[in-house]
């Protein structure tokens, strides 16, 4: 395994993000300014292609999404699999699977873990050990992304 297939998850995850955000900025751009009137005779108008124009994109985003959730699942389990398969201590696979399965901070591990960060970052450190990598090649792997 290397940084690549660790780091994975992590990039799928801001691209779903970056996404989401976008979504809900084109579903507040669509929503008209001003309610309709009831009972008013509705003429195709300039306003109405660009509504028609704002749903198709919000249809093909929604689709994308979809697609980049399941390809998230997906990364998720083989991802957890893959570290499984690497002989470590217990806590050490754990961190690693909060840290780049479940995209967690070095904090919010320590909060579930009930440990300190220091010790969380120690654990990490041992596991990045046991798949063959060392944490100063990863976080100038990082500072590339």
């Amino acid at each position: 395994m290397d940084y690549q297939e660790l780091n994975s998850v992590w990039e799928i995850k801001k691209e779903y993000d970056r996404e989401t955000q976008r979504l809900k900025d084109l579903r507040l751009f669509a929503q008209p300014s001003s309610p309709p009137i009831d009972g008013m005779p509705h003429a195709p108008t300039p306003q109405s292609s660009k509504v028609e124009s704002l749903a198709t994109l919000i249809v093909e985003l929604e689709t994308r999404l979809c697609e980049l959730y399941a390809e998230w699942q997906c990364r998720q389990y083989q991802l957890v699999t893959a570290l499984r398969n690497v002989h470590m201590k217990e806590l050490s696979h754990r961190v690693l699977i909060f840290r780049y399965a479940d995209c967690q901070s070095f904090n919010a591990i320590a909060k579930l873990l009930n440990f300190s960060r220091r010790y969380v970052m120690d654990l990490h450190e041992a596991g990045l050990r046991a798949l063959g990598l060392n944490v100063q090649s990863m976080i100038q792997f990082q500072k590339t992304l």
